[in-house]
C-alpha cells in the first residue's frame, strides 16, 4: 500500500494542485493522501485549499496556524507578518460558507495513530511530544530529539512538517536482554563495576542519525530502527528548493521517498500582491 504524506500547504493552491496531481500520477487515484497541518497561513487560497481537500476526502491534522485562526491568543507566539495573514486567512474562513469552515478546522484533530501493513505509524504537525509547536531541526539540541523518540513508544515512524524542512531522525535500538548479554560480559571481564539493573527499560539506545534528503536520490528502507521524518513543505518550501515537496511510504516494502514537484510560483506570488496592505510584504515569502 502506498502513502502520501504532505504537509505545509499554507494557502498555495497552485502547489497543492500540482503535488496532488504528480502523486495521482505515479501512485495512482485512489492513494491514501494524509496532510500532517498548517494547510493555511501565508498564503491567498486558504478557502480553496480546504475546498479541495475536503471534496478530495484528504484527510489532515491542525497545524500551528489552524490552531492560532482557532484561538487568536496563540497570535502573541507568532511574528507580526505572521499574526496578520493568520487574521487575514480567519476573515476568509468566516466569509465563506457562513464561518462553516471554522466548524470544519474544530473537527480535527492534532494526531493521527494508525496501522498499515504492521507499521504503527503516527502523524503530527510539529513533533510526537508536541503535536503542534515545538520545531525539531538540524539544530534541535540532542535532548529533544531524544524526548521525541521516547514519546513514541511503540511507533514505528512518526512523520511531522512544521519546519518546512525535509529531514529524517533515525534512531537505533537494540532488545534488551541483547544489552543485558554485552553488560555480563563487560562485567565478567571486570570492565565495568556489577550493579542492579533492575527497572531498565525493554530496549536501549544505540545512536540517533540524521539524515538530510536532499542527498537521498533513492528509496529509504526502514530497517529495526524508529523514524522521526519531516515531509518539508507543499507550499513554502525553506530548503533553498523552491518546488513542493512530498513523501511517499511504500507500507509493504517499508520504504520511503522524497518527491519534488515544479509548479508556476508567479501565479501564487501575483496572487498575494492583490491583498491590499501586506500582500507585497507576503510575497517575498514565496518568492525565488
Amino acid at each position: 500500500m502506498n502513502v502520501v504524506l504532505l504537509s505545509d500547504i499554507h494557502g498555495n493552491l497552485v502547489a497543492l494542485e500540482a503535488a496532488l496531481q504528480h502523486c495521482r500520477n505515479l501512485y495512482g487515484s485512489d492513494v491514501k493522501i494524509i496532510c500532517l497541518g498548517d494547510v493555511v497561513g501565508y498564503g491567498p487560497n486558504p478557502v480553496e485549499c480546504l475546498r479541495l481537500l475536503k471534496e478530495q476526502d484528504i484527510e489532515f491534522v491542525l497545524g500551528n496556524h489552524e490552531a492560532a485562526v482557532l484561538n487568536t491568543d496563540f497570535l502573541e507566539v507568532f511574528k507580526p507578518i505572521a499574526a496578520v495573514s493568520i487574521l487575514w486567512t480567519k476573515e476568509q474562513l468566516e466569509s465563506d460558507q457562513k464561518g462553516r469552515w471554522l466548524d470544519f478546522l474544530r473537527s480535527k484533530n492534532e494526531l493521527i495513530r494508525i496501522n498499515f501493513d504492521g507499521l504503527n505509524i503516527l502523524l503530527t504537525h510539529a513533533s510526537p511530544q508536541d503535536p503542534t509547536w515545538t520545531y525539531l531541526n538540524i539544530k534541535s539540541p540532542f535532548a529533544d530529539i531524544e524526548e521525541a523518540f521516547e514519546s513514541m513508544r511503540d511507533i514505528n515512524i512518526a512523520f511531522i512538517g512544521h519546519t518546512h524542512e525535509p529531514l529524517i531522525f533515525s534512531r537505533k535500538i537494540e532488545n534488551l536482554s541483547e544489552a543485558e548479554i554485552s553488560r555480563q560480559e563487560d562485567i565478567e571481564e571486570g570492565l565495568v563495576a556489577s550493579e542492579d539493573i533492575s527497572g531498565v527499560p525493554d530496549t536501549v539506545v544505540i545512536d540517533i542519525e540524521q539524515i538530510i534528503p536532499t542527498h537521498l536520490r533513492e528509496a529509504l528502507c526502514l530497517d529495526k530502527k524508529q523514524y522521526i521524518v519531516n515531509c518539508g513543505s507543499v507550499g513554502l518550501p525553506r530548503d533553498s528548493d523552491i518546488r513542493a515537496c512530498y513523501v511517499a511510504l511504500d507500507t509493504e516494502k517499508k520504504e520511503i521517498f522524497y518527491h519534488r514537484v515544479e509548479f508556476d510560483n508567479n501565479i501564487n506570488v501575483n496572487l498575494l500582491r492583490e491583498i491590499p496592505l501586506y500582500g507585497s510584504l507576503l510575497a517575498r515569502h514565496f518568492s525565488n
